[in-house]
């Protein structure tokens, strides 16, 4: 995917993508040289960070995304060495394609997406298995 923010007069009142974490499981991003624009969060453990790109005032900036992610039939886990008393699943199993459907249809960039994941999930499974 290819990004273009032209240059704005005023950086600050002018969007370049608002804060979001990507559905996907790797994001690599190619950056013009000289033009600072993304701002990322620290992370925790394994976790997309929220970031969001913003404009300048004085040049235009393009990146290049790359996308990576598994099958959609894949089901997604964490390592068993990342889980332990201090640190309890905090989401259930899903598969790729289930995150994929939700981003499609439900997805907001925003600090509430990953939650709102899981509640839609737990009701589907819910659904699914005839308890709703």
């Amino acid at each position: 995917m290819a990004n273009y923010y032209p240059r704005s007069p005023k950086p600050d009142r002018t969007l370049g993508t608002g804060p979001h974490y990507d559905p996907n499981s790797i994001t690599i991003l190619r950056q013009d040289d000289n033009v600072d624009g993304l701002q990322a969060q620290t992370n925790k453990r394994y976790k997309s960070c929220m970031h969001r790109a913003v404009v300048s005032s004085t040049t235009t900036r393009k990146t290049m995304v790359y996308f990576v992610s598994p099958e959609m039939d894949k089901t997604v886990r964490p390592p068993e060495e990342l889980v332990d008393a201090e640190h309890p699943r905090a989401y259930p199993d899903f598969t790729w394609g289930m995150l994929k459907e939700f981003t499609r249809k439900h997805h907001t960039p925003d600090t509430q997406t990953l939650t709102a994941f899981v509640e839609w999930l737990k009701k589907k499974k819910e659904k699914e298995s005839g308890n709703e």
